[in-house]
């Protein structure tokens, strides 16, 4: 506060006649454009000066309303500090003692509940603003997605293609997949047969066979159109010959070497001897050993996947 008012005490000390008496003592020459550009300066300076004693003004009354309340602080403490010393001087002291003691430490246990209470608000504020940039960001990204979806792609396309041609080829339906998005903004893919007429979807599909045998199409369908990509290239489906007719079987085993061979695919497949297919002579269709990988039976250990104990 003592240097705001050696601040205000300042004031600039230029003399404009001065200088001019000193170039005429020198006998050199004082034009008046010199004369008007330090005036003009000095003007400047004094605009200068006093805008800074207009804030050093403000600094000071600041300055001495904080004094002021520090000085009444200190004087309600010191007057808090005589009674709590009268109390302690007069009477039973160490019971007052205890019992000043006793307050204080429920006040301190007060207050720390107080700052966990505002850390968790402060947290929780912190999780509010994320909650909703993340909510803002969702609704960006789902609008984009809808674009997207709507939009369509050439792998999307050629995916449907070839997910129609290898359900035409092994059962003789249409069939279709398509992507729908729901309220949320998430993706929901659909696969069904439709209407040879028009394009009603049927409700074969809801059928366990027939679902379990889209996705096997949907599977195959993406791993060809991903073929010359860096993406996975085999697939394993478990029992993919149960409960299909025996022709459609036979289909789905030259359907399933045929895109092998033509995409370098690996394909992997279990399946039970009851499901083996046969040809128009009652017998089961053959698999070369280099297609067979393992033969699993319950007769001894040599029959398990790892031909080892039960464990």
């Amino acid at each position: 506060m003592e240097q705001a008012r050696k601040g205000l005490s300042y004031d600039i000390q230029f003399n404009v006649e001065e200088i001019k008496q000193i170039f005429e003592e020198a006998r050199i020459s004082f034009p008046d454009q010199i004369k008007q550009g330090y005036e003009n300066l000095v003007d400047f300076n004094r605009k200068i000066q006093s805008e800074r004693k207009g804030h050093l003004n403000e600094r000071v009354v600041s300055l001495e309303g904080a004094l002021n309340n520090a000085v009444a602080r200190h004087q309600q403490q010191s007057d808090r500090r005589k009674e709590l010393l009268s109390t302690i001087r007069h009477g039973s002291s160490l019971s007052k003692y205890k019992l000043l003691q006793k307050g204080l430490d429920e006040d301190r246990a007060g207050l720390e509940g107080l700052r966990i209470k505002f850390r968790e608000a402060d947290h929780l504020l912190t999780m509010n603003k994320a909650i909703a940039e993340l909510a803002t960001k969702l609704e960006s990204t789902a609008f984009k997605i809808g674009e997207m979806t709507r939009e369509g792609s050439e792998r999307y396309k050629a995916i449907r293609v070839r997910f129609a041609n290898i359900v035409r080829e092994v059962l003789d339906r249409p069939a279709e997949i398509w992507i729908k998005q729901n309220d949320a903004g998430n993706l929901e893919f659909h696969a069904d047969f439709s209407n040879v007429t028009n394009t009603e979807h049927t409700s074969e599909a809801e059928g366990t066979t027939y679902q379990k045998f889209l996705c096997m199409a949907f599977d195959l369908g993406v791993l060809a159109v991903y073929a010359l990509e860096p993406f996975y290239h085999f697939v394993y489906h478990d029992g993919a010959l149960e409960t299909l007719d025996n022709r459609r079987k036979l289909r789905w085993l030259q359907l399933v070497r045929q895109l092998c061979a033509e995409f370098g695919l690996q394909y992997i497949m279990t399946v039970i001897e009851d499901d083996i297919p046969r040809d128009d002579e009652d017998q089961k269709a053959n698999f070369s050993d280099a297609e067979v990988v393992r033969i699993l039976h319950d007769k001894d250990d040599s029959g398990r996947l790892f031909r080892m104990p039960p464990f």
